[in-house]
C-alpha cells in the first residue's frame, strides 16, 4: 500500500514460496472434488504405449493405479500414448507422467488448476536435470532409496508409490500349466543398456530352473538357454 512492494521479483517469489503455496492448494482441491465435485475427476497417465503387449512398463504401472483410481473413486482415467496427442491436456485435472523426457513445456489446452505429478519408476538421475522438473505438483517414485536421493536433488517433498502392489493380480497361486513353471524367474526387458542381472546372475551354476521373460533377451549369449518369450502382461 505505500508503494514498498511495486519492486518485488515474481520470479523470486514463485521460487522461494511456488511449492509450498501449490501444496496447499492442492490438498484444497482434492478435498473439494472427493466430497461434492460437480463431475468425477479426470486423470490421465503420459505412457509410451497404450498396450498390454507392450515391451515398456510404464503402461502396466499406470494401468494398476489407475483402474484403482476407477473402482474406488468412479474417476474417469486416459492412457495418453505418445504416439497420440501426447501433450493434449484437454478435460484433464491431473496429468501423471511416466517418462523424464516429457516436457512439460509443450502442454496444450491445461487448465489453470491442472495437477502435474511426475511418477520416476526408474532413471532417477534423468529426471532430476530436466528443466521442466521444478514444474510438478508431486513428485512420486518408486523405492524408498529413490525417495531419498530426490529429496536431495530436488528439495521437494517424495511420496513413495510403489509398483506391482495389485494383491488381485500378484497374488501368488499355481498356474497348473508346465510350460511356465520355474524354481526362479526375471521379467522385464533388455534396451541395450547394461543391468545388474549381467554380473549378478549365473543361472548355469544353479542346480534349479531358471526362466527369463521380455524382450531382446535372446541378443545376450549368456541368457540364451533360459529365455522363454516376451508375454503379454495379463498372460505373464
Amino acid at each position: 500500500q505505500d508503494g514498498t512492494q511495486k519492486n518485488l521479483n515474481p520470479a523470486s517469489i514463485r521460487s522461494q514460496w511456488g511449492y509450498a503455496l501449490r501444496r496447499s492448494l492442492l490438498s484444497d482441491f482434492f478435498d473439494r472434488s472427493l466430497i461434492g465435485a460437480s463431475h468425477p475427476l479426470n486423470i490421465g497417465f503420459s505412457v509410451t504405449e497404450a498396450s498390454l503387449s507392450a515391451p515398456t512398463g510404464d503402461y502396466f504401472t499406470a494401468l494398476e493405479l489407475g483402474e484403482q483410481l476407477e473402482k474406488q473413486f468412479g474417476w474417469n482415467v486416459f492412457y495418453i500414448a505418445e504416439a497420440s496427442n501426447w501433450y493434449d491436456m484437454t478435460f484433464l485435472d491431473v496429468i501423471v507422467v511416466m517418462r523424464d523426457d516429457y516436457d512439460l513445456r509443450l502442454l496444450t489446452n491445461a487448465k489453470p488448476t491442472l495437477v502435474k505429478v511426475m511418477w520416476a519408476r526408474n532413471w532417477f538421475d534423468r529426471w532430476t536435470t530436466r528443466p521442466w522438473t521444478s514444474d510438478y505438483d508431486c513428485v512420486w517414485c518408486s523405492s524408498d532409496k529413490s525417495a531419498n536421493y530426490l529429496r536431495q536433488k530436488l528439495s521437494k517433498s517424495v511420496t513413495v508409490m510403489r509398483i506391482a502392489t495389485n494383491p488381485d493380480r500378484f497374488t501368488c497361486t499355481d498356474a497348473g500349466e508346465t510350460e511356465f513353471r520355474s524354481d526362479y524367474c526375471f521379467t522385464g526387458s533388455y534396451w541395450d543398456y547394461y543391468r545388474e542381472i549381467f554380473d549378478f546372475l549365473e543361472p548355469s551354476t544353479l542346480p534349479i530352473q531358471f526362466a527369463l521373460y521380455g524382450f531382446n533377451w535372446d541378443k545376450i549369449d549368456k541368457f540364451k538357454h533360459w529365455y522363454r518369450r516376451a508375454l503379454p502382461y495379463p498372460e505373464l
